[in-house]
């Protein structure tokens, strides 16, 4: 049997449920988890890189097209200016969105998206990009499959799922990249004999403060850190005090080779040191724009 319910425990803005589980086994105890409420939909993305050819870039020419899942389709226009960079309309659901980020070369990453809810293992996405007046660039259907996100932790609601596809306009064959994805940031394992009122979470000058007042030994929490991002899950040791496990993440040209992480709670501090990442290409060189940075730590 499980039983939700509301808790009146708040950390940074963040409301925390509390779900019950009890299991029909006498070797069992009960569980209480307190999860963040963070909302997410289903959908898809799809991305190009605007690549034109001719050496022309995508600020002197108007860009259209349209992004399809199976038979349902959106249209884009992409319309220069003369002083300001170019802006992206999608015509189509209230769901979709369209959107533009310039490369060190001053071409343009395009990202058409639409998280409406709807998904299924092998739809068929097509993406079809023209420059005005009536030059093709690139037209191509994939199908894909989606992966699950859970943005309240695997024993919390909601589960979504996302797909998507990333195509290269200057290859002939249209390379498709894969979507794995890939957190930057610092993860870092901790063990606490006590817990202060207070997690204290700084990476370089930003720095959140997580209220641990209400923690027990009876339950694991789940908190943001606000205003940085990422989140922090605190659980009763089987021996004695707390583990504590921080995700501290960012983008990743925000991240640089000596940031420094300092954690404490009360008077106990956990973890004070710059670190250095280890940058990878999950999708490969071609297919990601900038490499995923990521440092680990262990504190026994």
């Amino acid at each position: 049997m499980v039983v939700v319910r509301f808790a009146s425990v708040f950390a940074f803005g963040w409301i925390a449920v509390a779900v019950q589980c009890s299991v029909p086994d006498a070797a069992t105890t009960e569980k209480t988890v307190f999860c963040t409420l963070i909302g997410c939909v289903s959908g898809f993305a799809v991305s190009t890189h605007l690549s034109l050819g001719d050496g022309s870039t995508s600020e002197s020419v108007t860009i259209t097209g349209e992004v399809c899942r199976n038979d349902g389709c959106d249209a884009f226009v992409v319309t220069p200016h003369a002083t300001k960079a170019p802006t992206c309309v999608v015509y189509g659901t209230q769901h979709s969105d369209c959107r533009l980020s310039q490369r060190a070369d001053r071409t343009w990453t395009l990202l058409l998206s639409r998280f409406s809810g709807e998904h299924a293992d092998g739809d068929g996405l097509r993406l079809t990009v023209r420059r005005a007046p009536a030059t093709t660039i690139l037209d191509v259907t994939r199908r894909i499959s989606y992966d699950p996100y859970q943005p309240n932790g695997p024993e919390c609601e909601p589960t979504c799922w996302g797909g998507g596809a990333y195509f290269l306009s200057a290859s002939q064959s249209a390379l498709t990249c894969t979507s794995h994805t890939c957190v930057s940031g610092l993860h870092l394992t901790a063990h606490a004999q006590t817990l202060g009122k207070q997690l204290h979470v700084c990476r370089n000058q930003f720095c959140a403060d997580v209220d641990t007042s209400q923690i027990d030994r009876s339950s694991s929490f789940v908190f943001g850190l606000k205003p940085l991002d990422g989140e922090a899950r605190i659980a009763p040791s089987r021996t004695a005090g707390y583990d504590v496990d921080l995700q501290i993440t960012a983008l990743p040209d925000e991240l640089a080779d000596g940031d420094h992480y300092r954690i404490s709670t009360g008077q106990t501090l956990l973890f004070d040191q710059s670190v250095s990442y280890l940058e990878s290409y999950p999708n490969g060189p071609s297919c990601d724009l900038l490499p995923c940075r990521q440092a680990t730590g262990d504190v026994p």
